[in-house]
C-alpha cells in the first residue's frame, strides 16, 4: 500500500507542475514515466491534457488505496 501512495503523491505533484507549466516526466519514476508516455500515445489531449495523467489514473489509485486499507482494518480486527 505504501508504494500506491508513493506513486499517488508522485502523479498528484507531475500532474500540479503540469498546470504550473514545469513538468518533466525524467522526474518520474520508471513504471510511471512509461505510463504516462502510453497514455499520452493512445489518448494524446483527450485524456491528458496539457500532458497530465488521465484522470482515472488517480481516481482508481484512491480507490485501491482505500480498498487495501478496509482490508487491513478487517485483518487487524480478527480475533487471533
Amino acid at each position: 500500500m505504501r508504494w500506491q501512495q508513493r506513486y499517488r503523491d508522485a502523479i498528484k505533484a507531475y500532474n500540479s507542475a503540469c498546470r504550473k507549466g514545469t513538468a518533466d516526466p525524467a522526474t518520474l519514476p520508471d513504471h510511471l514515466a512509461r505510463e504516462l508516455a502510453d497514455s499520452i500515445r493512445a489518448w494524446g489531449e483527450i485524456q491528458c491534457p496539457g500532458g497530465r495523467f488521465p484522470s482515472y489514473t488517480l481516481s482508481n489509485l484512491q480507490a485501491n488505496i482505500r480498498r487495501n486499507r478496509k482490508r487491513l482494518e478487517q485483518f487487524a480486527r480478527q480475533p487471533r
